[in-house]
């Protein structure tokens, strides 16, 4: 019974779900503009990952995506956030598995 109503909820049309698109979706891409940020790209990328991120980029383009390249970010400043990101999310991780480990730190 739990597996029919689980199935009867997967297979419907979830409009609260953040994917869903009303209507049939649009033949063209051309009022889509796409920004490229060249600070992400990172020489120590592995060429399979540098080469899946073109051939989206390639794909997009032939739909009528408007690739652009965003200089605003600099390499420098990506590299600190990464860091600082890091360690916010290992914070962010730590604090909130505490609760589910029955013990309450700092005392």
């Amino acid at each position: 019974k739990v597996e029919r109503s689980f199935m009867s909820v997967r297979d419907s049309t979830q409009v609260k779900d953040y994917s869903y698109i009303d209507g049939e979706a649009p033949e063209s891409l051309s009022s889509l503009r796409v920004g490229v940020p060249a600070a992400f790209s990172v020489h120590d990328t592995p060429q399979p990952v540098k080469d899946a991120w073109q051939a989206a980029l390639d794909h997009l383009s032939s739909q009528g995506a408007d690739i652009q390249e965003v200089t605003s970010l600099s390499p420098d400043l990506v590299q600190s956030s990464l860091a600082a990101y890091y360690v916010l999310a290992c914070a962010e991780a730590s604090s909130n598995l505490s609760r589910y480990d029955g013990l309450r730190y700092g005392m």
